[in-house]
């Protein structure tokens, strides 16, 4: 960071933050001039107490605060040496050390705050991946669950849902870009199909409010009840509401039997669902879920489409997990300066290819994003390269990554990258553009598309 740039971000500190230091330091003051009138600055004593005042705020606020704080303290001084307290000469080594303290403590401040800032970005991107590995599991789970019951009376899975409103939201996004819900008449259709709707609506959002127009309905919807109690529930709460719940004192006519928001993950309210009529047999527990599921999933779609639309165009190959990962870390890396890499493993015309891909793979960790590019001819046994980011992890530990998975060749199959005919190559994610550097990455390496 350069001098000016610091400069800036110690500028930008709340105002408060700055009346705390003006009114701290003459609290000190003040305190000071009360234990010991005659020399209210501890010059002849054997501790300068009244100088923690600039030192702790120095620590808590960076060095701007404190000498912020030196200032005052300078000022209180003139103050009391017009006053006739103190002498007339200044004490210039005695401001020059608080001075040389303050400077000390601020820097100190400043590194550790820097880390303390790193360490919270690196949190909230490994929750974030938590939350959606979690999500993930419990897809899956229930998909599991209510397969076997279901294949009968539903004509798609869990899983082709899903697989549907990523195609659903990809094709919309691409036929008109401008729109902010891409392909909601589809979802719609999908939802009354996978719950056995029959009378259901989506409206549009705007600045959190939603519109009375339908947007895309199921059988015959009305216009929205803003003043339902379930709508109000669920625009207040941003959480799905239904005739069930004990806190909705809905009579025998109400008119919705759930309303669910249509929100992404930085808590934006993008659309509200609303279902008038359904089988009373289809409203259970596990329907409610999958509604929020699906929902939540068409949302996340929408944020991840726009935001991996510039890669894919420049890789069209490119699954929309990996571009979407690939903004994420770019993000993590240009705001919080948190490296990651890319990994290439090219393999070669070896009989056990298959097994050593799969061996790889398992070898990943949960936070590594894996791209199956496609296969190369001229192969005797065609297996797809493997394209690894690999967050968080800088040179070292793109290094040791690459590592551990030659270690696990060796464990297995007593052969490293050399013997099983794989070439690794890495690339760590600097301050250019991410997608630029992996389209460079690859035409490096001769990886066609």
């Amino acid at each position: 960071m350069s001098f000016g740039d610091w400069l800036t971000a110690q500028g930008r500190l709340p105002l408060w933050h700055w009346l705390e230091t003006v009114l701290l330091t003459l609290l000190a003051a003040a305190l000071s001039y009360a234990a010991s009138p005659a020399d209210p600055f501890f010059i002849q004593a054997e501790f300068p107490w009244v100088l923690f005042a600039p030192a702790l705020l120095a620590l808590r606020y960076g060095v701007l605060p404190g000498l912020g704080s030196v200032a005052v303290l300078s000022l209180v001084w003139a103050v009391e040496r017009a006053a006739g307290i103190l002498g007339s000469q200044p004490p210039t080594l005695y401001f020059m050390g608080a001075l040389l303290l303050t400077l000390v403590c601020g820097e100190f401040a400043s590194i550790w705050n820097a880390r303390l800032r790193r360490v919270e970005s690196t949190y909230r991107y490994a929750r974030e991946k938590l939350e959606r590995l979690t999500r993930q599991h419990y897809l899956l789970l229930l998909s599991h669950d209510r397969l076997e019951q279901d294949q009968l009376a539903r004509p798609v899975t869990l899983r082709v849902a899903l697989a549907r409103i990523r195609q659903l939201v990809a094709a919309g996004t691409q036929a008109d870009p401008n729109d902010p819900l891409p392909g909601l008449p589809q979802m719609a259709a999908l939802l009354a199909q996978f719950c056995q709707l029959e009378a259901a609506a989506f409206y549009a959002c705007v600045a959190g409010e939603p519109e009375s127009a339908i947007r895309a309905a199921i059988g015959a919807a009305k216009p929205l009840d803003p003043a339902d109690p379930m709508v109000r529930y669920c625009l207040e709460k941003k959480a799905l509401a239904h005739v069930r719940m004990d806190e909705l004192s809905s009579g025998p006519g109400a008119r919705y039997v759930v309303v669910a928001p249509v929100a992404d993950r930085d808590g934006r309210l993008l659309a509200l669902f609303t279902i008038e009529q359904m089988p009373f047999l289809a409203l259970h527990d596990e329907t409610l879920t999958a509604i929020s599921v699906l929902l939540g999933y068409y949302a996340d779609s929408l944020q991840i489409s726009r935001q991996a639309r510039v890669v894919q165009r420049a890789l069209p190959s490119c699954p929309i997990e990996f571009a979407a990962e690939l903004v994420r870390v770019q993000r993590m890396r240009s705001e919080h300066e948190v490296p990651s890499s890319i990994v290439l493993l090219r393999f070669g015309n070896h009989p056990e290819s298959a097994a050593f891909a799969q061996l790889l793979r398992r070898q990943l960790r949960d936070l590594d994003t894996v791209w199956e590019l496609p296969l190369r001819a001229g192969t005797v046994a065609p297996v797809p390269d493997l394209l690894v980011l690999l967050p968080l992890a800088g040179a070292a530990g793109a290094e040791g990554a690459l590592g551990r998975l030659e270690r696990a060749l060796e464990l297995r199959y007593s052969t490293g990258f050399d013997g099983a005919r794989i070439r690794a190559y890495d690339l760590q994610l600097g301050a250019a553009d991410a997608f630029v550097t992996l389209k460079l990455f690859l035409d490096q390496h001769d990886v066609r598309l």
